[in-house]
């Protein structure tokens, strides 16, 4: 069979997030053709994209890509034999190994429902969104996203992130309203979201079923999330914490001077930890208008004292304890203006930003 080489790989090329980079169980490293598709699953990531051919087999993925690459043609010859793939072009002939017990296959096309009528549009701004709620660097093992019909949330042990979303989507002349059941509800962990946020633009419709995220494009390509369980990671435990935050009453409202962010990037130099998937403390001491920072390291330390602009408190003690500088940062990045809420023993800055709201954690010193 000729095949165009750049469609073939720009088909192949789509399935590259749901192709393991390391075989972690048998198949997972495969990418495999259907009578009318190419189909890849690592597990956690399904993809299928449209694409006709005369082939049904499944071969490694990397050497199939790396080939196709090498072919100096634009048109290749490739055909099925017993126990390869041949791949032919020019005087040029290389030949991959067939993987015909491929049980992952199946199990992949299984992942894979037909297109529901229970599908809805993908609003224009949901991977947006994922990218302005995603924690910076974020630990993949302690952190995640969370979705639901109304809210996108992001957070670590320290930090929390949410965006209110934006539920509309521009068809033909017409903005409709992309409604989502009110028990929506999905969990990933940090990689695989910023995989979402990217398939979520090219995406038109999407469907949630049994866990799993399914987006729908137009020209036939479907891609599949596996979700995780909350409870096996902090949202369980900090989502309580962060209601409960927003439920107190603010006793302090202020602004931080415009100078800021030249303020951390200092405090940075003399801070322990080596990136920011570390927790990165510094001492903040807060009497009045005025707020104390003091970082160290094993080669010094720096302290900074700032005035903070309209100030407004109200019967709030004076405050010192440990925030996370990271987390600091990344609140400071939409917006200046804050607020601090005590509570159970600790203290919270919120920042609040449009439909953005973050939250740091100070844990307070006795």
């Amino acid at each position: 069979m000729i095949v165009n080489r750049h469609e073939l790989l720009k088909a192949v090329t789509q399935a590259k997030e749901a192709v393991a980079q390391k075989s972690s169980f048998a198949g997972s490293d495969l990418i495999n053709f259907a009578e009318d598709c190419i189909v890849a699953f690592n597990g956690r990531i399904v993809c299928q994209i449209p694409f006709e051919h005369e082939f049904q087999c499944s071969v490694k993925y990397g050497d199939f890509v790396k080939a196709l690459q090498k072919m100096p043609e634009q048109e290749v010859s490739i055909e099925q034999l017993k126990k390869v793939l041949r791949i032919k072009s020019s005087g040029i002939q290389t030949e991959l190994f067939l993987y015909q017990e491929n049980s992952l296959f199946e199990r992949a096309r299984a992942a894979l429902p037909e297109l529901a009528s229970g599908t809805v549009y993908v609003p224009e701004t949901f991977g947006e969104e994922i990218r302005r709620v995603l924690l910076p660097d974020a630990s993949e093992t302690t952190s995640g996203v969370y979705i639901n019909s109304q809210h996108m949330i992001s957070l670590d042990t320290r930090t929390i992130s949410v965006v209110r979303r934006t539920c509309l989507r521009t068809v033909g002349e017409d903005t409709v309203t992309c409604e989502a059941d009110s028990d929506f509800e999905f969990y990933t962990d940090v990689k695989t979201a910023k995989i979402v946020s990217t398939i979520a633009d090219k995406s038109s419709t999407w469907t949630l079923h049994n866990n799993w995220l399914y987006f729908y494009q137009d020209d036939g390509t479907i891609y599949g999330f596996s979700g995780l369980y909350a409870k096996n990671y902090p949202i369980d435990k900090y989502m309580p914490v962060f209601k409960k935050i927003l439920s107190e009453d603010t006793l302090y409202l202020a602004d931080f001077p415009k100078e800021m962010p030249k303020v951390l990037e200092r405090l940075l130099l003399f801070s322990a930890a080596q990136d920011r998937t570390q927790f990165r403390p510094i001492t903040l001491t807060l009497s009045g208008s005025q707020m104390t920072f003091f970082s160290e390291s094993t080669s010094g330390n720096l302290e900074e004292i700032i005035e903070l602009e309209n100030e407004e408190s109200h019967l709030i003690k004076d405050i010192k304890g440990k925030i996370d500088l990271y987390g600091l940062q990344f609140c400071l990045d939409h917006t200046l203006e804050f607020t601090i809420v005590p509570f159970q023993h600790r203290c919270a800055f919120v920042f609040n930003a449009g439909p953005w709201t973050g939250t740091t954690i100070i844990n307070i010193e006795d």
